[in-house]
């Protein structure tokens, strides 16, 4: 095994605003020691769960407490999100993984099911029936099937990936 590289988000200090926040400021989210609104935001990631390659060497990594998937795009070093309550609603990401078509499976532990993504990063599908707690998961592009690894069931669940 021979170390490459490595990919990670970008942490970003806040700078606090010089005038004390209104009722408003805090209710549209800028407050004393918050960012502006019009600063870009940065996220790094903390607990990541999954990883996974598409098509086009971008490497997606499933993060349980940021609640978002990250896509690092290696040549560019540019990162994207799939985030929660903007493409998706998560809860507790706990796997994810990329079929040969670049469909992208997330496993969602606490609204026990598994999201499918196409490759505009939309949801397309929810998988929910049988599932009690998904967690794990891998493809198999042969067969077509998605592999469910459910951590309260005790087992290991097989569905058909169009």
């Amino acid at each position: 095994i021979k170390f490459l590289s490595y990919f990670s988000g970008q942490q970003r200090e806040t700078k606090p605003t010089e005038k004390k926040a209104s009722w408003m400021d805090r209710l549209t989210g800028v407050a004393v020691g918050q960012a502006s609104a019009s600063d870009k935001l940065y996220y790094q990631l903390i607990r990541p769960y999954g990883v996974g390659e598409d098509s086009q060497g971008r490497v997606y990594v499933a993060d349980e407490k940021v609640l978002a998937v990250f896509i690092f795009k290696p040549e560019t070093g540019e990162v994207e999100l799939i985030k929660n309550g903007q493409q998706a609603r998560f809860r507790l990401i706990t796997g994810l993984a990329i079929d040969d078509a670049d469909t992208l499976f997330v496993s969602d532990s606490e609204l026990r099911h598994v999201l499918a993504f196409d490759k505009q990063h939309h949801v397309q599908a929810s998988i929910s029936q049988g599932m009690s707690s998904p967690a794990g998961l891998a493809i198999d592009n042969e067969n077509r099937f998605l592999y469910v690894c459910d951590t309260d069931l005790d087992q290991v669940l097989r569905a058909l990936a169009n």
